[in-house]
């Protein structure tokens, strides 16, 4: 739903071949400005953030990393709405987008920013 607009297909390509599927999930961040939208896949042992480059007009996936929080099976997302217009980052660069939050099997929410795991929050 870029844009808040009901769309057909807007990419394809290999995915897993697993059985039982691999991927449990997609999700568009609802928060995105035009020309910045994204979405997310996940499940087992991933998480991706999509993301479209406007002059191909074709999706490419960043795998998200768990870091220092070791690789786990993601149940559930959520994007965060972004910060006001006047918030930077901790590199003095305006902030476009929010964070991801995750669900995983413990119980557990992990906060992504940047296209890594930065927090895990106990239940």
């Amino acid at each position: 739903r870029p844009g808040g607009k009901v769309v057909g297909l807007v990419g394809e390509g290999p995915g897993f071949k697993e059985r039982p599927v691999g991927v449990f999930g997609v999700k568009w961040d609802p928060f995105a400005k035009p020309g910045l939208e994204r979405f997310c896949t996940w499940g087992k042992k991933h998480l991706k953030q999509w993301t479209m480059n406007p002059a191909t007009k074709r999706w490419s996936a960043i795998t998200m990393s768990f870091g220092e929080f070791g690789v786990g099976n993601v149940l559930s997302c959520e994007f965060l709405k972004p910060p006001e217009p006047s918030k930077t980052s901790a590199w003095d660069m305006p902030v476009t987008q929010g964070a991801v939050v995750t669900g995983m099997p413990d119980g557990t929410l992990l906060l992504w920013r940047g296209g890594k795991a930065v927090k895990r929050v106990e239940a």
